[in-house]
């Protein structure tokens, strides 16, 4: 994922500890403060950002406070930073509300202004309240009114008291006013049950907690059970940059939950996106870009396959899901406009069904994304022509087998057909013979296809994955083989499934119309050098 919306971040520049507090805690986590954090480098930052997937920032700075370690600052930073690199980052309000009415008038106008969330923290205030007061309702009034989100700070190291961050506090306004929208930073740590237990029973409570999950904290687990299973829409993914490590180790830790992929999403951006209402109206055109169109995708049950067929569902499309077992597309069931078909692409009477499948749920056929193939390792000494066979009989016979069936349900309406090719069909590599022999046929065939079918209005275009994390690099996964394939890489890591898919979106889309017998890498810019040098990211990593 490269879209991760970061819900408790403070760029360099703003802060909410002072320098002293934010190192005292990262040594009692046991952490390593961020080279940016040190440096106190923009430009390291947004290399950091870019490294973990981070696409946006949810900036928020409490409001003045005497509260000992606590120095929050950086409004005119925040302010500038917004204006510089527009959509990368959300900036929520703060005010301190001791002086209710004043506070009250503040929330009013940013509420006229869009702000889209106000900080309320009202134990560390100069006149000390808790969040439940009543004589602090005025504030949660104007942000209902306005459908602004409260953000407020529970744990033990707000305060001053223990007692300060107790979540009933937040169940009680939350009852009183259903249509505000809360969100618990911090978690409530370490009231982790009770705070849990709000977001079970309020669904207009939500909950960022942070450091408290992701470094070991007593509760953590059960943050990530109540992630998986009963709050799985109102959990939200925090960094607390800067008091925090690494922040590509964090989507390490992340990843060793071993979260179901919709889950995981929903942790890193989606609960977020949702909440803040993020889907710009660019965004919403490229999300319906392929919406009410009939597509099929083979090798839908794991990898490059499934991540098409999960963005082709979320735009709107009809799917016929392909795979060789009913079991790998379990995962399709219960999705509206998905049908599923278990065979082998080698098939022929299993290519004709695949397309009757889409012409009778559907009614048509509008595009076919020829994905599914496999792979055969060993040198051509010593692997096997049985090897071989089986690799071309899947990776070539199947797609043009795929694109004669498909081919004919779309020459009186035109359509647009995506094989998935790969760099091995572009370039050669050690060890894959059979393989680099296959996908160069696949690439091949779709530049001959384009000029077969043209007149038809049939686009065939191939993408060219490079490395990517899929069932296919599994093995290679944390290794040297996986260090040194990185290291040739201009962009210093692997791809994700979703990158391509975005790319094999785009193909089988009118946003496409006039590319054909195009065969597009996709593949962090490996095919873009000679291969005699290491790129900068190899040089980086300690690579020749």
């Amino acid at each position: 994922m490269n879209d991760v919306i970061d819900f408790r971040f403070r760029p360099v520049g703003a802060r909410s500890w002072n320098r002293e507090t934010t190192f005292h805690y990262l040594d009692r986590m046991g952490l390593q403060p961020t080279p940016s954090f040190e440096a106190q480098s923009l430009d390291l930052m947004f290399e950091e950002m870019d490294e973990a997937g981070i696409a946006v920032g949810v900036i928020g700075v409490p409001g003045p406070t005497d509260i000992r370690g606590l120095d929050p600052m950086g409004g005119e930073a925040v302010s500038g930073l917004i204006d510089e690199y527009p959509g990368r980052f959300v900036a929520f309000g703060s005010v301190e509300p001791s002086d209710v009415e004043s506070a009250a008038s503040s929330i009013r106008e940013m509420g006229q202004a869009g702000v889209k969330g106000v900080t309320v923290d009202p134990s560390t205030a100069q006149i000390h309240r808790q969040f439940h007061d009543r004589a602090l309702y005025p504030l949660y009034e104007e942000a209902a009114e306005h459908a602004m989100l409260v953000t407020t700070t529970q744990s033990c190291l707000l305060g001053p008291y223990m007692e300060d961050c107790r979540p009933e506090y937040v169940d009680r306004v939350a009852t009183d006013f259903p249509n505000l929208q809360i969100v618990i930073q911090h978690g409530g740590w370490p009231y982790v049950h009770e705070a849990i237990g709000v977001l079970y029973k309020q669904p207009n409570v939500f909950m960022v907690p942070g450091q408290y999950v992701h470094y070991g904290f007593p509760g953590s687990a059960e943050y990530v059970e109540a992630l998986r299973r009963q709050c799985s829409e109102q959990i939200i993914f925090g960094s607390v940059y800067p008091n925090c490590g690494s922040l590509a180790e964090l989507r390490t830790i992340i990843s060793s939950w071993e979260l179901p992929e919709e889950i995981e999403r929903r942790y890193l951006r989606e609960n977020a996106a949702s909440l803040l209402d993020l889907e710009i109206e660019a965004k919403k055109v490229v999300m319906s870009r392929n919406k009410g169109r009939v597509v099929i995708v083979t090798g839908a049950g794991s990898g490059i396959g499934k991540a098409a067929t999960a963005r082709f569902h979320s735009e709107g499309a009809m799917v016929v899901a392909v795979d060789l077992t009913d079991a790998s597309l379990e995962w399709t069931q219960g999705l509206d406009a998905v049908v599923s078909l278990a065979g082998d692409v080698t098939d022929p009477q299993l290519n004709d069904q695949m397309v009757e499948l889409a012409v009778d749920s559907f009614g048509q056929l509008d595009g076919a994304v020829l994905n599914a193939g496999i792979l055969a390792q060993g040198d051509i000494t010593r692997g096997s022509m049985a090897d071989y066979d089986r690799v071309m009989d899947v990776n070539v016979r199947g797609v043009a087998l795929g694109l004669k069936s498909s081919v004919a349900a779309m020459a009186n309406s035109g359509g647009s057909i995506t094989i998935t090719g790969s760099v091995s069909g572009l370039r050669g590599d050690s060890g894959l013979w059979a393989y680099n022999a296959s996908k160069g046929a696949a690439v091949n065939l779709a530049r001959a296809a384009a000029l077969d079918l043209g007149h038809l209005n049939i686009r065939v275009n191939a993408v060219c994955p490079g490395p990517i994390h899929t069932g296919l690099t599994e093995d290679t996964k944390g290794s040297e083989i996986a260090d040194a394939m990185e290291a040739r890489l201009p962009l210093g890591r692997f791809g994700e499934p979703e990158e391509v898919a975005a790319v094999i979106s785009f193909l089988i889309s009118e946003e496409s119309s006039f590319v054909t017998g195009a065969a597009i890498p996709v593949d962090g810019g490996v095919t873009a050098g000679t291969g005699q040098w290491a790129t900068y990211a190899g040089r980086k990593r300690g690579f020749l």
